[in-house]
């Protein structure tokens, strides 16, 4: 409890103390609740973390102090960033740790508190870099070689600025020397890295009077050209991402390295493309990732990319075609020219899709995807009526999208479908009417709506009509009624009232229907013909009754 506290009481004396107190108590959970409020504290206060220092080191160095507890204790070292001199300290308590106990768990607990000591306190970083290559290189434990390819990635994330030639020189080697994938893959995750920040430029541009890097260039170019062709996706992926990065970089050296950067990009398209897996999705946006950058920085490159792309679009799976689309579209803002050439192809696959969609794909046309262009959209307008209008028709989209659960026989899936669309059409209305203005009131589009809404309110009350029939039968003496009265429909009980209203409201929407067509005629033809379908006559009013009526019902109509 009071370890959590230590962001709200960092510099309470009395704390300190107590923590002191209990770091030397014979009881075991004692002391180990004490490790974790001390831990806790010297993040949070200097005061604390220079008073406990020296006491943190004394119990890790201490022959008396079992092992187990030391783990515990020396992670505690990497809050003591605080100034040079905690930090100094705390480096050379490591530095005796790492060499006197060389098991590989106290190594690993050691070398990665070394790691977040430098990368908190920003000094000794390079010494640190240089330590953890040589475990890499020298140490035959795997478990440590991970531990060093986990702590150098996190070192050329946060400071890549103080990675030399000699560091990256170093880590190639390894990364060609290795027979383990998993290495490998560790290693050039790094390089991929490291090549897009500052450090790929001081690797290719030696400072004045030191010795040319053609055998690093060497070394480097050829780890990155292997592996682009790799049979594992990953390694593969950050191979043609170190080559990427490298032509985009470095674009003042002569590197004849375009050619190989395009042809590995391809390679690894087809491999990813081809496979709906996770893992191959994201090899895929690596891949498209590094397309589009490279066709920003060669423009003149950017014609094979696209003839790549629209190669694979038509073998890809359905998932990766999406991503394929995208990078077209990126490469076409980019180079718009490009816009142009790309069409052909994907008006064809498009009809290729149109013919090959399943009947749920083809029910309402595609309002999943209206509705999210409508939501990118609706920050990229300047008027709160544009955005109104936009935020109508996401809503209107939406009604429709929840339309497409309706399934036969499944009535109550039915009417919370309608349910759900009633409620965003009502939104989308609101919204359409805060839209208009008295220059262009939308009242054609808002009379629309209106219909539209009440013809599934409609349809809402025949669907509760119909199953009405199961809840509330004829009573048993429906056909006495009826032969007294004189009315046969009264054999049917309530519910041949309730269908004749149902009939009236849909009569009612036909009218409506006709009236908005009428003051309506000086609208475009496209609109004038969606309007006539809509409008049924007596006949299709039957009929559209008819098909939802229970068999027994329908000789009523």
């Amino acid at each position: 409890m009071l370890g959590s506290m230590a962001s709200i009481i960092p510099n309470q004396k009395n704390a300190h103390h107590s923590i002191r107190q209990s770091l030397d108590s014979h009881d075991n959970v004692e002391v180990e609740a004490a490790i974790f409020a001390a831990s806790h504290f010297s993040a949070q206060s200097r005061d604390f973390a220079a008073g406990i220092c020296n006491k943190i080191g004394e119990m890790i160095q201490g022959l008396a102090t079992p092992v187990d507890l030391k783990l515990k204790l020396i992670p505690i070292l990497q809050h003591m960033h605080h100034d040079a001199i905690l930090a100094s300290n705390s480096r050379q308590v490591l530095q005796q740790l790492v060499t006197s106990y060389p098991s590989t768990k106290m190594v690993i607990v050691t070398l990665h508190t070394f790691t977040l000591l430098a990368a908190s306190s920003l000094v000794d970083i390079p010494k640190q870099i240089q330590l953890l290559l040589q475990y890499l290189k020298s140490d035959p434990r795997k478990a440590v070689k991970r531990l060093a390819i986990q702590d150098l990635k996190l070192l050329a994330n946060k400071t890549p600025h103080t990675w030399n030639r000699d560091n990256i020189q170093a880590l190639c080697e390894c990364a060609l020397q290795t027979p383990y994938d998993s290495l490998k893959l560790g290693m050039l995750s790094v390089l991929s890295t490291l090549s897009a920040s500052i450090s790929i430029k001081q690797y290719f541009n030696p400072p004045p009077g030191a010795v040319s890097g053609a055998a690093r260039y060497v070394d480097l170019m050829k780890l990155a050209q292997e592996c682009s062709y790799h049979s594992h996706r990953g390694i593969a992926a950050h191979g043609v991402t170190v080559l990427t990065n490298v032509v985009t970089a470095c674009q003042d050296i002569d590197l004849a390295l375009e050619k190989d950067a395009v042809f590995g990009l391809e390679s690894l398209l087809v491999l990813s493309s081809q496979d709906g897996s996770a893992g191959a999705q994201q090899t895929l946006k690596t891949a498209l990732s590094c397309m589009v950058k490279l066709a920003k920085c060669r423009p003149y490159l950017s014609q094979s990319v696209v003839e790549s792309l629209l190669t694979q679009l038509h073998s890809a799976q359905d998932s990766a075609r999406i991503y394929l689309c995208h990078c077209l579209a990126s490469v076409a803002m980019q180079l718009p020219v490009l816009g142009d050439g790309m069409l052909g192809d994907l008006v064809e696959l498009y009809k290729v899709i149109g013919r090959s969609t399943t009947d749920k794909q083809e029910l309402l046309g595609n309002h999943d995807m209206a509705r999210e262009l409508y939501q990118s959209l609706l920050t990229q307008v300047a008027s709160e009526h544009f955005y109104f209008w936009l935020n109508s028709l996401k809503e209107f989209s939406l009604a429709e999208q929840c339309l497409t659960r309706l399934q036969e026989d499944d009535v109550g899936l039915a009417l919370s479908a309608i349910a759900d669309s009633l409620k965003s059409y009502h939104k989308g209305i609101a919204s359409l009417t805060a839209a208009s203005t008295p220059m262009n009131p939308l009242s054609f589009q808002c009379d629309f709506v209106k219909l539209r809404i009440d013809l599934l309110q409609a349809f809402s009350q025949l669907i509760c009509t119909c199953n009405s029939l199961k809840t509330s039968p004829p009573p048993a003496i429906a056909a006495t009624i009826a032969m007294t009265s004189g009315n046969d429909l009264q054999r049917c009980g309530r519910i041949s009232t309730q269908m004749k209203q149902c009939m009236e409201e849909f009569r009612n929407l036909a009218v409506r229907y006709g009236d908005l067509y009428q003051s309506s005629f000086d609208a475009d033809s496209a609109t004038l013909r969606n309007l006539e379908l809509i409008i049924p006559n007596d006949c299709q009013v039957r009929l559209s009754v008819v098909l939802l009526v229970p068999c027994q019902l329908r000789w009523l109509l």
